[in-house]
C-alpha cells in the first residue's frame, strides 16, 4: 500500500479512526465492537472490512476479528494526529459550535491527498503550530 497514491473516503477514515481507537491495548477487535462505536449495522461494517482488507490496511481471518496490518497500524497512527490537529483547528473557527464535528473533519481530509494532509498537520520553521486558546 502506498499512502501516497491512497484515496480514503470520509466513510473509510471514519472507520480508520474507529478501528483505530478500538485497537488500544487490543490485539484484535470484534465487528460488533466496530458497530456499535459507530453506530452503524453489522453488515456495514462487514462490507467496510472487505473493502479496508482489499486496500491492505486490516485482515480479517473468515470468523476471526480484526487486525490491522503493519502498514494499516501506522496509516491509523497518522490519520488519528491529523484527526487531532484538524479537530482543533475546527473548533478554533467554530468556537461556539456544540455539536460533533467529527464528521467534518472526516469530510474535510478525505478531500485531500495524505502528502497534503501530512504538509497541512505538521508544524514547520514558516508555518509553527498554533496555539489553542483556553
Amino acid at each position: 500500500m502506498d499512502k501516497n497514491e491512497l484515496t480514503l473516503s470520509a466513510t473509510h477514515i471514519r472507520y480508520l479512526l474507529g478501528i483505530h481507537f478500538l485497537s488500544q491495548g487490543r490485539d484484535a477487535i470484534k465487528c460488533t465492537d466496530i458497530a456499535d462505536l459507530l453506530n452503524v449495522t453489522r453488515p456495514s461494517v462487514h462490507s467496510m472490512i472487505k473493502t479496508l482488507s482489499a486496500l491492505d490496511i486490516i485482515t480479517k481471518p473468515h470468523y476471526g476479528k480484526v487486525n490491522f496490518t503493519e502498514d494499516g497500524k501506522a496509516l491509523a497512527r497518522d490519520y488519528a494526529a491529523f484527526y487531532v490537529v484538524l479537530s482543533a483547528h475546527f473548533r478554533l473557527l467554530f468556537p461556539e459550535e456544540t455539536t460533533d464535528i467529527s464528521e467534518a473533519v472526516c469530510a474535510f481530509m478525505s478531500q485531500m491527498t495524505y502528502p497534503q494532509l501530512k504538509k497541512f498537520c505538521t508544524p514547520s520553521a514558516n508555518h509553527p503550530p498554533f496555539k489553542i486558546k483556553k
